[in-house]
This record gives structure tokens, sequence and C-alpha cells, in this order.
């Protein structure tokens, strides 16, 4: 398939994205912001709620490319590049792929290799440029913001997941959408959005709560399939409350020892009148 067919399609034929993210010795993970896992023919590329991509920027002047992508913070691979503190360089590759089209292949859209992350709410905005564009090497940096860059339950956090899971019945779905009846008593200051799901040893994160009805960030196959054969009699999850990565939060959650931000930083850095939040130390 060349490219002018894919100009010629109808609509594009609807075209998706890939994300592999690798190093020079392992690939972390292959990714694709459609509503299900892709197959390739060689290759799982695994379905991720919010994984978007900016403009990817490309220019003579090597310093200039760069594009931006956005992850679920509670992703795995979100995870990894939050707390990765070697000047390892991560290679991104985004490819295009058009749905519906007999022969589509990969066509890469843009490959780079230095990252830095940044939180942004509820998800991690990867910033992805070349690895010779500059000197400049995360080493044993900390990032300079108010907000925790701990992931809930990981390292830096501390806390135990198991500790904080409540058990809780699913009794109906809709798509990703699962309706937990009655959902766990939590302390309080303490929250479901942003906390974790489990069953049957799979997890995924929280990103919306309506009522009783929880929507989460990537499928959950074996989960779904016990619902529907459940009939409304219930499947058995495991609940853990979010955070919302600040000090009160925190707090809530007993951990303000562990608090990985910066709360009473200024706005701005007095010394060369910058803005000091997301700054690097």
């Amino acid at each position: 398939m060349s490219f002018a067919d894919i100009e010629a399609s109808t609509a594009l034929g609807r075209p998706f994205f890939l994300y592999r993210f690798a190093t020079t010795s392992t690939v972390l993970a292959r990714l694709t912001g459609r509503d299900a896992d892709f197959d390739d023919g060689s290759e799982i590329w695994t379905a991720t709620r919010g994984l978007s991509h900016g403009p990817a920027v490309q220019s003579g002047k090597i310093e200039e490319a760069r594009t931006e992508i956005t992850l679920p913070l509670e992703d795995a691979l979100a995870q990894t590049l939050l707390n990765r503190t070697r000047a390892e360089v991560v290679l991104v590759t985004i490819y295009q792929r058009h749905e519906g089209l007999a022969g589509s292949s990969n066509q890469i859209v843009v490959a780079l290799g230095e990252t830095t992350a940044r939180l942004d709410g509820e998800s991690l905005v990867v910033e992805v440029r070349p690895g010779w564009a500059d000197g400049r090497k995360l080493g044993n940096a900390a990032r300079v913001q108010r907000g925790c860059t701990h992931t809930l339950y990981g390292p830096g956090c501390n806390l135990i997941l198991a500790a904080f899971q409540a058990p809780a019945m699913v009794t109906a779905r809709t798509g990703s959408v699962f309706t937990v009846d009655p959902l766990p008593v939590l302390a309080p200051g303490r929250r479901l959005l942003g906390g974790i799901l489990e069953h049957a040893g799979q997890r995924a994160s929280i990103d919306r709560v309506t009522g009783n009805a929880l929507r989460l960030t990537r499928r959950l196959p074996d989960l779904e399939a016990a619902v529907d054969a459940a009939a409304g009699a219930g499947v058995g999850i495991l609940l853990a409350p979010g955070c919302a990565r600040n000090t009160a939060a925190c707090t809530a959650l007993g951990n303000l020892a562990n608090y990985g931000g910066f709360p009473e930083i200024p706005g701005e850095n007095v010394f060369d009148g910058e803005r000091a939040v997301d700054q690097v130390l």
C-alpha cells in the first residue's frame, strides 16, 4: 500500500496511531489509541484510553524537532517514564495505520529519542525530541512542582496497594464503565477517582466516577466476560482509593512524609524571573 492509496481512501481510511517506546536494549511498550488492542500480524499493540500526541514538528533545525505524547498517569509506561532517573535515551516511534484498508502497513510519522515528562492533572505529558539536540540529561534530578511526582502505590510513594484495597461487587457494565453497588465507604478525604480497580490480577485506573459508575483507563477483558456471564449476579473486585496529588490528599492517605512535591515554592524564580514550577533541580 502506498501513500497515494492512503490519500485517495475515504476519510483517510480512518487513521489511527501506534506508539512504540524502547531503549537501546528493550521495548518498554507498544500502545495504541484505539478502543481495542491491535494485532499487526507480528506484534500486539495495547489499547490505552487517553493516549494521544500533539503536532509532530519536524524541521531542518534539529533542536526544533519535537512532539508531545499524553498518557494516563496510572499507565505502567507513565510510571516508568515519571520515575526514570537515569539519562537513558528512550526512542519513541509513532506509526499511522488505517482502519478497513486491506494491506495497510505501519507508516512512520515521527521517530525521536529523548524524553522528559511532566504532570498535567491525571495525565502525564511526555515531550519527545532528538537525543542529540542538546546536552541536557536528567541524571538524578528532581522536578520542581507543587504536585506530588510519585506514582500512587509505586516507588517513592511507598504505600502498599493491598493495605488500601476494599472488596466490592460489579453488577453491570457498558463498555469500560462498570456499575459497582454498593461502593465501598472511604475514609474522609479519600476518593476513588484516580484509584485502582483489580480483578483476577488485572488492574486498571479509574478516570471517571459518576455515582456508582466507574470508567477505567483500559479494557479488562476477563472482568467484562465475567460480568456478562454473571447476568447481574455480581462479580467480585478490589478497589483502592486514588490521590489528588496534593498535601491534603496525601495526609488523608497517611503518607505526607513521602510527599513528592514542593508545595511552598513561589510561582516565579526570584533570580531570573522565569516560572519556577516545572524547572529541574
